[in-house]
């Protein structure tokens, strides 16, 4: 991929992606792309929430973090 992304000829180029392709497929396995789109809200009321760039409102450990603000 490295080769293929510096290569200026368009049919060499061709080729190394081809190439690459012929590898995938031939020894990657099985690989299901997933892609989540949500956007999460909460009141202001909810204090300790942290953001996880990897998932949204904190996962499963989000209870054991956060508390509601009573004023």
């Amino acid at each position: 991929m490295t080769a293929a992304r510096a290569e200026t000829d368009l049919a060499k180029r061709t080729q190394l992606y081809a190439d690459m392709q012929v590898l995938v497929h031939n020894d990657g396995g099985i690989g299901i792309p997933m892609f989540l789109s949500a956007l999460d809200g909460h009141s202001s009321k909810l204090k300790g929430l942290v953001p996880i760039p990897v998932g949204g409102m904190m996962g499963t450990a989000f209870a054991e973090h956060v508390w509601l603000d009573a004023a």
